[in-house]
């Protein structure tokens, strides 16, 4: 057995998270039953900080030692409510609480699933099958004009004229308020400036320095010149590191968090009335 490649293995590790979160959740729910239990309401000194530290972030100041004690005070009726409103079982069936309890397992299940940074070798493997989530989209550099209705009948003639030299873009432009000359433009942002069905046929012509169309949209019927395409770019991974390793951790945060929910739900017997 190749112990290396045994404690590399993800699956591994989703288990020991899982173990380790089970453990976690056993210890807190026993140490919580017990303080319930107990009319003990013990104030560390590491709670006193706490509350200490949280005071400073708002008001930008120590507090002074009367307000301190005020903030021991809040807190210890705040845990005596707490204990009594458990006690009176007032957090079952509640929504909110349900699920805000839901998210702090959660959260903790993430903190728990944070994985060693991987060497080259994961990450540039890990890259190369993940590369086109970090290409540049493809750019386009064309020029539009919007043809008059009296004009839509004559598009044969208007292209002739236009790539024969005969006529100009601006006499049979009908729009001043839509972009003619669009440089290097991203598929998303065609389709932002001119609509879906203008972006779609866009892509679908061949580079050329001549007049084509007709090419629809909301607007009405255009021309368009396509000059240039820029295909997609995808960097290299030290161009691009810290986003790939950004991406690469919150899938393996993704696959524990599956696994460990398919973990904790399979402990239990699920009856559907």
């Amino acid at each position: 057995m190749n112990i290396a490649a045994l404690v590399r293995d993800p699956l591994v590790h989703f288990l020991l998270f899982g173990f380790v979160l089970f453990v976690a959740v056993e210890f807190i729910f026993d140490a919580r039953q017990e303080s319930f239990d107990s009319k003990n309401i013990i104030v560390t000194q590491a709670r006193q900080d706490q509350l200490e530290a949280q005071f400073a972030n708002t008001w930008n100041r120590q507090p002074t030692e009367a307000e301190t004690s005020g903030l021991i005070d809040t807190f210890v009726m705040e845990e005596v409510y707490y204990r009594e409103a458990l006690k009176l079982g007032l957090d079952n069936n509640d929504p909110l609480i349900r699920r805000r309890l839901q998210q702090k397992l959660e959260y903790l299940q993430e903190d728990m699933a944070s994985l060693e940074e991987p060497d080259d070798d994961q990450l540039s493997t890990w890259y190369q099958q993940n590369k086109a989530r970090f290409a540049s989209p493809p750019k386009y550099t064309f020029q539009q004009l919007l043809l008059r209705s009296e004009d839509l009948t004559k598009i044969d003639e208007i292209i002739a004229s236009l790539n024969n030299g005969s006529a100009v873009p601006a006499s049979f432009n009908a729009s001043g308020l839509l972009e003619t000359n669009n440089t290097a433009l991203s598929s998303q942002t065609i389709v932002n400036r001119f609509g879906e069905s203008f972006g779609r046929q866009l892509t679908q012509l061949t580079p050329a320095k001549t007049w084509q169309g007709p090419v629809n949209s909301s607007f009405g019927t255009h021309l368009v010149v396509l000059y240039k395409v820029i295909e997609a770019q995808t960097p290299g991974l030290s161009e691009v590191r810290e986003r790939v390793l950004q991406e690469y951790y919150a899938e393996r945060r993704e696959e524990a968090k599956i696994a460990t929910q398919s973990k904790l739900k399979n402990s239990y017997v699920i009856v559907i009335d």
